[in-house]
């Protein structure tokens, strides 16, 4: 499970930023707030929720430990 990415913003997306580390790019989905913080070239850390399913592995990333607690929360009432 990676529970949290820090290095450099590579690209933002839409609804993603990728987050390069030790020249691996990392796709994090991430909402508006986390998103606006982000700047190409500058150092983001983000706390993240690493969803594994059988056809699908995706990391979405926050900027605090109370954001992705509360998603954490949703992902069990879904």
């Amino acid at each position: 499970m990676i529970a949290s990415l820090e290095g450099t913003v590579g690209a933002i997306g839409a609804d993603s930023v990728v987050v390069v580390i030790g020249g691996i790019g990392y796709r994090v989905y991430a909402g508006p707030p986390t998103l606006a913080a982000a700047r190409e070239g500058s150092t983001l850390k983000v706390h993240t929720h690493h969803l594994v399913r059988e056809d699908l592995q995706a990391l979405y990333g926050f900027r605090t430990t109370e954001e992705l607690g509360f998603f954490e929360l949703l992902m069990t009432v879904a």
